[in-house]
């Protein structure tokens, strides 16, 4: 396994404690550099403080979704800046069974569904910051819905 020089950083939010530990020891030990939110409103607290390379959020968490986490990350990012990469994750199927190809204009980058291993998110984070970064649309901007 390639050693990343420079530590990523990953702000990894789950209100389910033994997931977020899990979660966070796993990134540990492949290196990135790891900020905890036991739930949605620490989360926003910690993304207000500083930018992450990546974002691992659990979809449904009391204080904030990981849907408004993101959505306030999205909106901090400046116009033509990198948007956030996230990876949603969640306990529930058939309620997000969504068109990843929208959720990307969201920033969205990956979403796995709950119970996954330790390997399968650190593969779903390697891909994901791999990939070209999306550009922030200019202010006023917007993309096509259809």
């Amino acid at each position: 396994m390639p050693e990343n020089p420079i530590p990523r950083s990953v702000l990894v939010a789950d209100d389910d404690p033994s997931v977020l530990q899990v979660l966070s020891l796993a990134f540990r030990k492949a290196g990135y550099e790891v900020e905890a939110a036991e739930d949605g409103a620490r989360a926003l607290a910690r993304i207000e403080a500083r930018r992450h390379d990546l974002l691992v959020l659990d979809i449904l968490m009391p204080g904030a979704t990981g849907w408004e986490v993101l959505a306030r990350a999205v909106e901090r990012t400046p116009p033509g800046g990198d948007l956030p990469r996230a990876i949603l994750v969640t306990g529930f199927h058939s309620e997000y069974v969504l068109d990843l190809e929208v959720l990307r204009q969201e920033g969205v980058a990956a979403m796995l569904f709950k119970p996954f291993s330790a390997t399968d998110i650190l593969e779903e984070a390697d891909r994901v910051l791999a990939a070209p970064a999306v550009k922030s649309l200019p202010r006023g901007a917007s993309s096509a819905k259809g």
